[in-house]
């Protein structure tokens, strides 16, 4: 992906692949090499086999679902010129686990169930900031399904919405995509502008906003979900 303007700082297309094996699946990803100085994080779960894991130390999000961080990094972006650091970079990737009965019913594994149980859980996480969006139809809400977003896959396709984490923020790009009939996997990348005392910000808000959505499809273009054949079969019956 080439950087807007004079953009520098670590991309996905040389970064490490991380691979995480679960029951009938395995994930890989491209993960950026983040420059090492006191103020980035670069956090990758030790673990990498969630093969019949026990979750009960895990951390509970808000649905009270167990969930944990694969991956949690933090860099800035500089100006080829200035040398500038001009815009912030947060990255999150993570698993949440459903419920038993969920599992025993194959929701994630079902387009329509599958699609509807994230609309629910994403409804239920920003109902506290909805209310104040209510006259702007364009706002993502779940009226407009959060201006959700079909990624189409050979097996099953993940989804992309738009998220306002934070009262007075714009929202800001998410993704899951089933990764068996236990996990779900979760995404998502904030970019925020960077300002120096006395100097101007080369780079709008509106430019870093954009840059923020492409960056996140192209972070997404370097995920490889592969179904093992079991997970391949419960898929397509439950296609038919």
């Amino acid at each position: 992906m080439k950087y807007p303007g004079n953009i520098i700082g670590p991309c996905f297309e040389t970064g490490d692949l991380v691979t995480f094996i679960f029951d009938g699946a395995e994930f890989t990803v491209r993960l950026p090499i983040v420059p090492n100085n006191k103020h980035n994080q670069d956090t990758v779960t030790c673990n990498r086999d969630f093969r019949g894991i026990d979750t009960r130390d895990w951390d509970i999000n808000n649905q009270e679902r167990p969930c944990i961080q694969l991956a949690t990094q933090r860099w800035s972006f500089e100006d080829a010129n200035s040398l500038d650091n001009v815009a912030l970079c947060k990255l999150y990737l993570s698993v949440v686990e459903v419920t038993p009965a969920a599992r025993k019913k194959n929701i994630l594994l079902e387009v329509k169930t599958f699609k509807e149980i994230m609309l629910n859980w994403i409804a239920y996480a920003t109902e506290d900031h909805e209310e104040q969006y209510l006259k702007d139809s364009n706002w993502p809400a779940s009226a407009n399904r959060f201006h959700e977003k079909v990624i189409e896959k050979e097996h099953l396709n993940w989804l992309r919405y738009e998220l306002c984490y934070l009262e007075g923020t714009m929202p800001r790009p998410f993704a899951v995509a089933p990764i068996n009939s236990r996990f779900v996997m979760m995404t998502r990348i904030e970019i925020d502008s960077l300002h120096y005392a006395g100097r101007q910000n080369p780079y709008s808000k509106e430019l870093l906003r954009k840059f923020e959505f492409e960056l996140f499809d192209d972070f997404l273009s370097h995920f490889d979900l592969r179904y093992s054949p079991e997970t391949i079969a419960i898929i397509q019956s439950l296609k038919s």
